[in-house]
């Protein structure tokens, strides 16, 4: 169980780094998250889809059945650590020339080292080696030694704009907040901004309404004792909030 919890953390933070690096917010909703690993790994991700996709935000988990649903792999001798455990580097070379990337990093992965048996016998080991990860269009990746996540970026009208209610949302419950409003209270929402708010709120009515306990939505706002100016997703908006009687 620990040894569970610990490779479901793994797979949870190299998923949030991923959505980092394509500089995806964690609130934005999306459509996929691959992950890469062996047959424990994979029994992990069987066993929690439902707490990947809450952590991760996503629509849908799938196990990748090879890196190469995920990624390529460039490979170039580390010259710097070749020259220091070897004199015949050009021949060296020219073995590793011979081999295909794929077969390089299968030996890699699997065994932390790669035997030429041409020259006598030599070892190299993966710090003989320059490796980039190229991640397959549309898709950003984390990985560490035995697990490769990746997320799909392209982000669809309809997952624009759930992430935009989410962001909305947020927003109200911190007006919720500053205004000492209960838990429980019930409340009216008035809104005024960008078409895209309306058009947000409409797509995620009942999750929406839900979330921030509303009974009503208004999109224009009068005086009010509590309201508030923001920006969303670069829109200006500016929202009101009521107890209902």
């Amino acid at each position: 169980l620990i040894n569970e919890v610990d490779s479901l953390i793994q797979i949870v933070s190299l998923g949030r780094s991923a959505r980092s690096r394509a500089n995806i917010k964690v609130r934005q909703p999306l459509e996929e998250v691959i992950i890469y690993g062996g047959n424990k790994i994979g029994k992990v991700v069987k066993n929690n889809v439902s707490d990947i996709v809450s952590e991760l935000n996503v629509k849908n988990v799938r196990m990748a059945t090879s890196y190469e649903d995920l990624l390529d792999y460039a490979v170039k001798p580390n010259f710097i650590s070749i020259k220091e455990k070897f004199k015949n580097v050009n021949e060296i070379i020219k073995l590793i020339n011979q081999v295909s990337n794929k077969k390089l990093i299968q030996s890699l992965n699997k065994n932390g080292k790669i035997v030429f048996t041409d020259l006598k016998e030599i070892e190299l080991l993966r710090e003989d080696f320059l490796i980039e990860e190229l991640p397959k269009e549309n898709i950003s990746i984390s990985s560490n030694n035995t697990i490769i996540v990746g997320i799909k970026t392209i982000i669809t009208e309809d997952l624009k704009l759930e992430g935009i209610a989410r962001d909305l949302i947020r927003a109200v419950q911190n007006l919720r907040k500053k205004s000492d409003f209960n838990i429980e209270d019930r409340i009216i929402l008035s809104i005024e901004g960008d078409s895209v708010f309306n058009q947000a709120i409409s797509k995620n009515k009942s999750y929406f309404m839900n979330e921030i306990l509303a009974t009503k939505v208004n999109f224009s706002v009068n005086n009010n004792e509590f309201h508030e100016k923001n920006v969303i997703s670069n829109f200006k908006v500016e929202i009101a909030i009521e107890k209902t009687n």
